[in-house]
Order: C-alpha cells, then structure tokens, then sequence
C-alpha cells in the first residue's frame, strides 16, 4: 500500500470514527502505515469500507488485517472453482474461442453478489460444463467446439 493509499483509509476512517482518542496525530498515522504497508491498498480499503458497516467502534489494526485475510480467502474460494471450471473447459475445448467464453461467463460471476454466492455459481458452472460435455459424449458432439461455445454465452445471458 502506498502512503497516500493510507492517508485516504486513514481520512475515511477518521470520518466514520470521529473521535479524539483515534488516529491522534502523525506519528500514530505512521505507526499504522508501517503496520499495513505490506498489504495491496484497494484490500485494505475494502476491509476498512467493510469494518465500518458493522461496527460503532473504530478498528484496531489487527482488525483491518484480519478483513484483508477473510476476503483474500474468500477470493481463493472462488478463484479456486472457477479455475476448476476453466480447466476443465480448456481441457475438453483446447480452443481460444472457448477460453474467450469462458472468460466472459468469469467476468459476469465476479460481477456483483456476495462472495458466497459467486463461489457457489462458480461450482454451478464446473457442475453444468461437467454435464455439458457428458452430454455431448453420449450425443457423438464431443468435438463440437461452436455448440460448446454457445453454451457458454447461453449461460453468460442467463447471469
């Protein structure tokens, strides 16, 4: 994170816990930022934005710290399926056509909604693409890279 990163954290925080005993002067702003340089800015603005919708009280370092780990695990949760999912689609449809669709129906689930339930649509996704390509097995159109293709903008609408 970089300084200024912080100081707009620090200016929100400020804002949202206005009191007289929190973030007192440069030196404690100092001491926070040496304690939260190591972390990307835009997770540590998300974990204070996400702090502050819950609690009255102002967040101790540890508590920011601890956001920026619940949502990088969160993420890996849900990059963890989808990458599943893209896998699988790759491995059956070696095409870039399929990888350019498949990212589009990436795109569309990390839009919006809560983590939950990205990571739950991104299991609905390798669930559906499994049963696509049995189906397509069964069927004799396993090759069938145009129909696989549809599919997945079919169910990149359907988001």
């Amino acid at each position: 994170m970089t300084r200024e990163e912080w100081k707009q954290g620090a200016i929100f925080l400020k804002t949202v816990y206005p009191r007289e005993d929190f973030l007192i002067d440069q030196s404690a702003m100092e001491v926070w930022y040496n304690l939260l340089e190591d972390l990307d800015g835009t997770l540590v603005e998300e974990s204070i934005r996400a702090y502050a919708k819950t609690s009255p009280y102002p967040p101790t370092v540890a508590d920011i710290r601890n956001g920026c780990e619940r949502i990088l695990d969160r993420e890996s949760k849900l990059r963890r399926e989808m990458r599943e999912a893209f896998d699988f689609a790759k491995g059956v449809y070696p095409c870039s056509k399929v990888e350019k669709n498949t990212m589009a129906y990436w795109n569309k689930l990390t839009a919006g909604a809560t983590w939950e339930q990205r990571v739950e649509k991104a299991k609905m996704l390798r669930t559906e693409i499994a049963t696509f390509v049995r189906d397509a097995e069964i069927n004799g159109e396993i090759n069938n890279i145009p129909t696989f293709t549809e599919y997945l903008r079919k169910q990149t609408d359907e988001l």
